[in-house]
């Protein structure tokens, strides 16, 4: 057998065993809540940042079909990003 397509078999694991130590011994933890009085503001804290993101440049458009224009290419955006 080719010794590069054994090195390409095992690239893969090799790249998530790197993943998975990274992510056991350098990256902190997430935060969990305990009670559900901090997941319940940590769901209104993920709320406040959601709404934040979509109210962004809404507030200075000329024109509403400029406005109407620029909310309508976010869905087709992601589309294209997540496709890719």
């Amino acid at each position: 057998m080719d010794p590069i397509t054994i090195l390409a078999a095992l690239g893969p694991v090799a790249v998530d065993l790197g993943k998975s130590l990274i992510n056991r011994f350098i990256a902190p933890d997430q935060f969990k809540p305990a009670t559900i009085e901090q997941y319940a503001k940590m769901k209104e804290i993920d709320l406040e940042f959601f709404k934040t993101m979509n109210e962004a440049g809404g507030g200075n458009a000329s024109y509403p079909w400029v406005e109407a224009i620029i909310r309508l290419m976010r869905p087709l955006i992601g589309i294209i990003v997540l496709s890719t």
